[in-house]
């Protein structure tokens, strides 16, 4: 099995960031293990991505040194393979986030998770992988830095860059083009995949999602390789045709899209019945199985009861396709 978009910070188990937390001394708000675990999970739901990125503040945090994220990409990528056979693991994180604003070299905190990966592989048959993020929030010299260090360490294990972080207000006009082109024009000239967080809020507000699905066609201008949920495409003919077009991927995450309100199920039914009908490819990912309590089958097992076309044929062919868009050298053949 794949896995495509799993953050980092959502996908290590509560005890381990707990433990983490413990020994390195940092002080939380919670007294008690049981109290972290009930804060820091969002299967409840949370108030939209805004609330979504506290939660990710705490494990960002607790993973910033360089013996956390060591421990934090061995420990999400090795249960990944435990629990559930999942061999082919591609992890999202900013390493900015996680050098405590410059107090850690940055350097070492990424090398530090390139050592997470050369253990996990050592030790299970697994092929896995970083996606470093810029994001939205930042300067463009913080991000230029981000992705020149993915360039950088690409021969360690860092195999593309992504676009993430929250708005800075709704309906904010981003400027991709000048604030993200370059940049993937880095990534791409160093052989580097793309991928981006765009297209997924607000499916039922009309305002909002008119300004997603700008933002979608942006992004997609770009000339980037997947897309990070995308779902707003299903209500607008002309973004899926460009995706299928583009031959760009889908990486939809169903629990996720519930518990952080961008989407109820019955219109995240609509909308993989959507991009069925248009033929846009997608894969079923977690977004973070730990934060959200869920697991790859978990998610396939949801999608199978919101839509009834998705058989075990279905679910094969979209493990087909997250394989071909893998920024993994493993890929299968595109023509099989």
């Amino acid at each position: 099995m794949i896995e495509l978009h799993t953050h980092l910070g959502g996908a290590v188990s509560p005890h381990v960031q707990w433990e983490i937390a413990r020994q390195q001394g940092i002080a939380l708000p919670w007294p008690t293990f049981l109290e972290f675990e009930k804060a820091t999970c969002a299967v409840t739901g949370v108030a939209g991505l805004e609330e979504l990125n506290k939660l990710y503040h705490w494990s960002e945090l607790i993973q910033s040194s360089t013996e956390a994220v060591e421990r934090s990409v061995y420990a999400a990528a090795s249960h990944m393979y435990r629990s559930q056979g999942i061999d082919h693991i591609e992890i999202r994180w900013n390493p900015a986030k996680r050098n405590r604003g410059g107090e850690r070299d940055l350097d070492a905190i990424i090398l530090a998770a390139t050592h997470g990966l050369d253990r996990v592989m050592s030790d299970y048959p697994v092929n896995a992988g970083l996606i470093v993020m810029a994001d939205r929030r930042s300067t463009f010299d913080l991000n230029e830095i981000v992705v020149e260090k993915a360039i950088k360490f690409k021969d360690r294990g860092i195999i593309g860059i992504d676009i993430g972080g929250p708005r800075y207000s709704h309906g904010t006009r981003y400027e991709y083009a000048a604030r993200f082109g370059p940049l993937v024009e880095l990534a791409r000239k160093a052989n580097l995949g793309v991928t981006a967080h765009v297209g997924e809020e607000y499916l039922d507000d009309a305002n909002l999602e008119s300004v997603s699905a700008q933002e979608m066609e942006e992004v997609l201008s770009l000339g980037v390789d997947r897309i990070g949920h995308g779902i707003v495409a299903a209500a607008h003919p002309g973004i899926m045709r460009e995706l299928v077009d583009r031959d760009v991927l889908l990486e939809v995450c169903p629990s996720s899209n519930i518990a952080t309100g961008m989407a109820s199920a019955a219109r995240l039914s609509w909308v993989l019945d959507q991009l069925h009908q248009h033929a846009v490819k997608f894969a079923i990912c977690t977004d973070g199985a730990q934060m959200y309590k869920t697991s790859l089958e978990g998610e396939n097992s949801l999608v199978s009861k919101l839509v009834s076309w998705y058989d075990t044929d279905a679910k094969a062919q979209t493990q087909t396709w997250a394989r071909q868009a893998s920024f993994l050298s493993d890929k299968v053949d595109t023509d099989a």
